[in-house]
């Protein structure tokens, strides 16, 4: 049984904070919505997160957790999931956006995970790119190795052999 809690604004009469718990954990199906959102008091996102049985775990649609600035309505920050752990076939694992460049808002982070390992195909480009959040020159542009590249598909198995730590919610705090 899913267990709903909501606080809601009393001026506003907006939902601010929305959890969906079963059995003490955050869950609810991705593709139904998230079990987790933060709102302003204006109804403006702050934070969607969507779980399976605890983990993050993105939709068939999207990313796992969407971050915003208090306010805005451009996300600052996403992430892609599977069960727990950064995963993306089709672009980033990891994406955030400086919005309040002078020139204009570019992409702040780009980091590719597949099965939870920091990997991308190296003909496809780095597996981690990071900017400057002044100039938007880039800082940090990371290759996956000739020597632990297997192909562009590789199943968690084989990533597993050549690589020790898996990335989850913590290593998607620690990028900007």
């Amino acid at each position: 049984m899913i267990e709903v809690h909501k606080i809601q604004d009393s001026q506003t009469g907006e939902f601010t904070f929305e959890q969906y718990l079963k059995g003490g954990v955050l869950h609810r199906d991705p593709n139904v919505g998230p079990a987790l959102v933060r709102r302003t008091p204006k109804g403006t996102g702050i934070l969607k997160a969507y779980y399976w049985e605890g983990r993050l775990h993105s939709p068939d649609h999207g990313p796992a957790i969407i971050e915003w600035n208090e306010g805005d309505i451009m996300p600052c920050k996403k992430g892609w999931f599977r069960h727990g752990y950064l995963h993306s076939t089709g672009g980033p694992a990891v994406w955030s956006l400086n919005k309040d460049h002078d020139a204009g808002p570019f992409a702040l982070t780009d980091a590719y995970f597949v099965h939870g390992y920091n990997y991308r195909d190296p003909a496809q480009g780095p597996k981690l790119i990071h900017r400057d959040w002044h100039t938007g020159q880039t800082t940090v542009c990371q290759f996956t190795s000739k020597r632990k590249f297997i192909g562009p598909c590789p199943s968690e198995a084989d990533l597993s052999k050549l690589f020790k730590r898996r990335a989850d919610r913590s290593t998607y705090d620690l990028l900007p």
